[in-house]
């Protein structure tokens, strides 16, 4: 059985996909549970991805579905990440909350040049970098260049390498 590892990096979120060469079953509802449990783990095979991505059910991701899941994924993350960043729960982060951040990190999030930043702040920041990230994946991950993802794009002989920065 030939395997290939894919792992991808939005932002803060992280998929990894695994293809293989031996066929994918359809999905079932047990493939439902398996679906959540590799959004929960971030390693999905191409099947999972497919099954967990693909909104209109047509067995094929689209660029468009999925930035739709990264942007919804890196929304969710960034909520958690502020609520851990915002020590003081004024709703704002202020350099003292965040003392090991680098600085060129933190202007990078401080949009309005306040010396402090918001939810939206940091929303717009990591949304910004996960589309650009989610366009060259979505280009890596489509094996035969067809414009959509499929379990097929996972069975290819040749290796996919996603580097995580």
């Amino acid at each position: 059985m030939r395997r290939m590892a894919v792992a991808v990096t939005f932002g803060m979120c992280a998929v990894s996909a695994r293809g293989s060469a031996e066929p994918k079953a359809a999905p079932s509802a047990s493939h439902a549970k398996a679906t959540r449990a590799a959004e929960k783990s971030g390693e999905w095979t191409y099947a999972e991805l497919v099954a967990g991505v693909d909104r209109d059910a047509d067995g094929q991701v689209s660029p468009a579905e999925l930035e739709e899941f990264v942007v919804h994924d890196v929304n969710r993350k960034v909520a958690a990440r502020f609520g851990r960043l915002d020590r003081n729960g004024d709703g704002r982060v202020a350099p003292g909350e965040v003392p090991t951040m680098p600085p060129e990190r933190f202007r990078r999030f401080d949009v309005d040049g306040d010396r402090s930043f918001t939810l939206t702040e940091l929303a717009r920041a990591m949304l910004a970098s996960a589309r650009e990230r989610c366009r060259a994946v979505f280009a890596r991950l489509d094996r035969d260049h067809d414009g959509e993802l499929s379990v097929a794009d996972g069975e290819s002989t040749e290796p996919t390498r996603v580097s995580k920065r």
